[in-house]
């Protein structure tokens, strides 16, 4: 998938940046194929960037068609279905796509973006947009984290049923013993 490099971008400037690719072996000499690649792990991203989409999307054809040569001389395969990418831009910024992609080995690449099936992409567990408006990213994490709490709340209504059951009997215990389960009480709310 195409990802980000960078975080800001000149008014006008358009980043293609990254193609995932997922090989575990050969990735010490990937640096000799290109120089528009970020690795981690055992991925690897394509970042280009230019101010013109046409110019923009001949230099990405350009290093991925180094990556795919790299790929098949050290016997590795490389999906094209599974190989996607984005384009970085300003949300204002529009700009003429039609005639134009991305390939490999002949086969056109599917693009992330607004208008399209998926809107964002995830690179080292961010998710980004087109335009970097961080909302993916941002209701991810909302979704996250109101799972965690509903099983903290599941946690929570495990118990309550010890500490209500017969209350009305040991309810008026001495404050020394009921220490501990106040305390295990208020660790649960």
């Amino acid at each position: 998938m195409f990802k980000l490099e960078r975080t800001f971008l000149q008014q006008g400037l358009r980043c293609l940046t990254g193609i995932n690719f997922r090989a575990s072996l050969y990735v010490n000499d990937i640096a000799q194929c290109t120089k528009s690649h970020i690795s981690f792990a055992d991925d690897t991203t394509l970042s280009v960037c230019d101010s013109e989409t046409r110019l923009l999307l001949e230099k990405a054809n350009i290093e991925v068609n180094k990556l795919f040569n790299w790929f098949y001389a050290n016997r590795l395969s490389l999906n094209p279905q599974k190989t996607k990418f984005i384009i970085i831009k300003p949300s204002k910024a529009k700009f003429e796509f039609s005639g134009l992609n991305l390939l490999i080995n002949g086969t056109p690449l599917e693009r992330i973006g607004k208008e399209y099936k998926e809107e964002s992409t995830q690179f080292l567990g961010v998710l980004f947009d087109e335009s970097l408006t961080w909302k993916h990213h941002i209701n991810h994490i909302n979704k996250t984290i109101s799972k965690s709490l509903f099983a903290i709340k599941q946690v929570r209504n495990i118990f309550q049923p010890y500490i209500n059951y017969g209350i009305l009997a040991w309810g008026n215990a001495n404050q020394s013993i009921l220490k501990r389960t106040v305390l295990l009480q208020k660790t649960c709310n």
